[in-house]
């Protein structure tokens, strides 16, 4: 029967972020689609149209306007007249006018109380707020004239203390702003204006918390878990969407990114876009410390910056006022209150004063130390590294975005200055990351020590410098123009000398060609080969190497995962046959025997080989994910119990609360075993250690999201969770007899085609066992 509601209702709906839309289409199949419609005409009428593709109004209210300043996701900022006054002022005003929903325009109007709250001379006044006729929201503020901190500090490069001193500034603003009861929550370099004469000025309130206010009410976590904000600045407690724990120590942790910034030129991580993965980055993984990258910041700044930006609030600064505090220490010279003050500190601090007396004892001490280091050292494993070195590059021909991969890049470039590769792999993380200055800096002190050295030569054309005359004979070859001067190893350092994998494949085999027993260049044809799309050759090099290696199991691994990939389950079966004859007692080849076997749907033989990975399992921990695997197995082989059992048995080896739980509390409830299910699923979600997504799944199964919110959450997050979102959701509505969306939604989850998890670095895949249970619901269902 056709649904009555009308369609401006459902824009209504959309545009007010209405609750009623949810409660509606839940029930209501035909106004879920259609809503999916609207919702993408109206995002990609968000997208597609600016100001620049408008008009220019001649006036707005009573300001008549001059120009257009700026404009961003949800507001427009015009330079106007003030009718009375006739001085120039900014006027921003909300997007949306009488549509606009109602989230932004609470939004604005916290903007516009926050600024209203706050006289400071950083912090850009505000002078009028209203609306006109026609419904378009704006307030008038003072006109900054200015770039964005981040430019300021690029084009002007301050010395350390302009810099500091600098930022002090900003810490006084955002210190007065918080006795005003004002957080910023959105601090950021592009939030922050530096005039002409260096005055900072402080923008966009419209996140702020107003303490003691109802705006303060307004939390940044929307109901599908997804939180607002920017990911690059944003606090761990913000990160998680716990609005109870954010307070003034949110806006220090975002001000020690922005200092970190500042005296470093990088980030303290390499975050962009909101996704489980960033999440846990931002609440897990420590910062870089800023002495990697400027050793000119070890000691007592780089202690100010850590506590800034420490994961836990109690143990951050507990004001702006406090952090602002200890940098001023630091420019006077006075000891810093960032650690303890001992007495040994304090001497420290100090001996300063006699400088040339306390660097001869460090001088002395660092050399004992460096003499013993290197006679404790092992011995030095050229193909190792050089094998170490290989790997690296097909690591930045993966993924140029891991800024860890510069890190180690940098570090192998001074550790084995005597090998051409390592400074090569060097110059390549450096266009990695854009800093073309600093590759081509590399490469000139490199041709210094070996000017006809021809891969260097053949890397400064590859980044597209001309600038350099190389001497006769040092031209950059192509494979197939290399002359018979040119030994193998010279073509095996041409195939680093590239920022294209296809290039550096065609030097390796021409390695090949010269020397057919260069093990290094059989090793790269194997990995580039996988890379650039050629399995056959990976594989014919692979079974090669496994011949030649003395330690030839990485390469059974790794032809068996190319062999299982491609869909060749008994070659694959072949090659970890061979591999369990050379390492019967290792559990890899048992896991991997059982991930094929789940393919070929022997899932006795999986469970079999799960129970012998298990049995030689060096730790509990990496044992349970394999008992969690097994649990798959079991449950698509009609064990139940087994299966309900191996989840347990996970949880109890890891602890804290996993995947496993998840399954456990579906399981239960297939089994109608509810109080179990809901004893379980209380117990999980209790014991979750920040994984967010996990939450989102624990959260929909117990019913506070709906299946349609957690599709859309993953949808948001990633291709593995949208694979995920799809499965749980579909096994949801199989229990509350919703049969046709599910039998939808398991269709959808195998149509990702995600049948590996993207996770896993390891050569042998391991699979999406959300994706292998969708398969098996929908063959079963259909059976019925």
């Amino acid at each position: 029967m056709p649904c009555d509601v009308p369609e401006e209702q459902l824009w209504s709906w959309i545009d007010r972020d209405a609750p009623e839309l949810e409660e509606h289409i839940t029930t209501c199949p035909q106004c879920r689609a259609r809503a999916n419609e609207l919702r993408t005409d109206m995002g990609l009428l968000s997208a597609e149209s600016s100001a620049a593709d408008l008009p220019m109004p001649e006036s707005i209210g009573p300001y008549r306007v001059i120009r257009l300043l700026g404009e961003g996701g949800q507001a427009l900022v015009y330079e106007v007249e003030a009718p009375s006054s006739l001085r120039r002022v900014a006027l921003k005003v909300l997007k949306g006018g009488c549509f606009v929903g109602q989230q932004h325009l609470r939004r604005f109007r916290r903007e516009t109380q926050a600024l209203a709250n706050l006289e400071h001379a950083s912090i850009a006044k505000i002078f009028e707020a209203g609306h006109t006729e026609g419904g378009l929201h704006y307030f008038a503020m003072e006109l900054v004239e200015g770039v964005s901190l981040d430019a300021h500090v690029r084009d002007h490069q301050p010395t350390r203390q302009e810099l500091l001193a600098l930022f002090v500034r900003i810490c006084d603003a955002v210190g007065h702003a918080h006795e005003q009861g004002v957080i910023h929550r959105d601090l950021k370099p592009s939030n922050i204006l530096i005039g002409e004469d260096a005055t900072p000025k402080i923008l966009d309130f419209g996140l702020a918390q107003i303490t003691g206010d109802a705006f303060s009410h307004t939390y940044t976590i929307t109901e599908t878990g997804m939180v607002a904000g920017t990911p690059r600045y944003m606090s761990p407690e913000q990160a998680l969407g716990v609005p109870n724990t954010v307070d003034a120590r949110t806006d220090v942790y975002s001000l020690g990114v922005m200092l970190y910034e500042m005296l470093t030129g990088q980030p303290p991580y390499e975050i962009a876009l909101m996704s489980p993965h960033t999440i846990q980055t931002i609440c897990e993984i420590p910062p870089r410390k800023p002495s990697s990258l400027n050793p000119a910041l070890r000691g007592d700044l780089e202690t100010i910056i850590l506590k800034a930006l420490r994961k836990e609030p109690e143990n951050r600064y507990a004001s702006v006022e406090a952090f602002t505090l200890d940098v001023q220490r630091f420019l006077d010279g006075a000891p810093i209150e960032a650690r303890p003050p001992s007495s040994i500190y304090l001497i420290r601090r100090r001996l300063s004063k006699h400088r040339l007396a306390t660097v001869l004892g460090a001088a002395l001490l660092i050399l004992v130390t460096v003499i013993l280091w290197r006679v404790l050292q092992p011995p030095f494993n050229e193909l190792n590294v050089r094998r170490n070195l290989l790997d690296l590059q097909c690591q930045m021909f993966d993924d140029s975005r891991d800024r860890s991969l510069f890190l180690r890049a940098r570090s192998a470039a001074s550790r084995y200055r005597q090998l051409p590769e390592a400074k090569l792999v060097s110059v390549h993380s450096s266009v990695m990351i854009r800093d073309v200055r600093q590759a081509v800096n590399q490469l000139e002190l490199a041709l210094k020590d070996d000017p006809d050295r021809r891969p260097y030569w053949a890397m400064l054309e590859a980044i597209g410098v001309e600038s350099l005359d190389p001497p006769p004979g040092a031209q950059p070859l192509l494979p197939s123009e290399a002359g018979t001067d040119l030994t193998a190893e010279d073509c095996y350092l041409m195939s680093f000398a590239t920022l294209d994998p296809e290039r550096a494949l065609e030097w390796v085999r021409e390695v090949i060609a010269r020397d057919p027993d260069h093990l290094l260049a059989m090793e790269a044809i194997a990995r580039l080969s996988d890379f650039t799309g050629d399995i056959e050759g990976a594989i014919k090099a692979a079974k090669q190497l496994i011949t030649t290696e003395k330690t030839p199991s990485r390469w059974h691994a790794f032809t068996g995962g190319l062999q299982l990939r491609a869909g060749r389950l008994d070659q694959a079966m072949e090659t970890v046959e061979e591999w369990l004859a050379i390492e019967p007692t290792s559990h890899s080849p048992h896991l991997a025997r059982a991930t094929i076997n789940r393919r070929l749907g022997r899932y006795d033989d999986a469970i079999a080989d799960f129970t012998r990975a298990v049995a030689v399992s060096p730790t509990e921990r990496t044992a349970a994910w394999w008992v969690y695997h097994r649990s798959t197995a079991h449950w698509i082989n009609g064990q139940p119990e087994e299966a309900v059992e191996d989840c347990r048995a996970a949880y109890r080896l890891i602890v804290h609360a996993t995947y496993a739980n998840a399954r456990l509390s579906l399981y239960l409830m297939d089994l109608d075993r509810p109080a179990e299910a809901a004893q379980a699923l209380a117990d999980a979600r209790a014991n979750v250690r920040n994984d967010p997504w996990l939450d989102t799944i624990l959260a929909t199964i117990a019913g506070d999201l709906t299946p349609e919110a957690l599709i859309e959450a993953g949808l948001a997050a990633g291709p593995k969770q949208t694979c995920e979102a799809y499965y749980y959701a579909a096994e949801l509505c199989l229990q509350c007899g919703r049969r046709e969306d599910a039998l939808e939604w398991f269709e959808a989850c195998v149509q990702t085609g995600l049948v590996f998890d993207p996770d896993q670095s390891v050569s042998f895949p391991d699979l999406m066992s959300e994706y292998e249970l969708a398969q098996w619901r929908l063959r079963t269902l259909r059976e019925e």
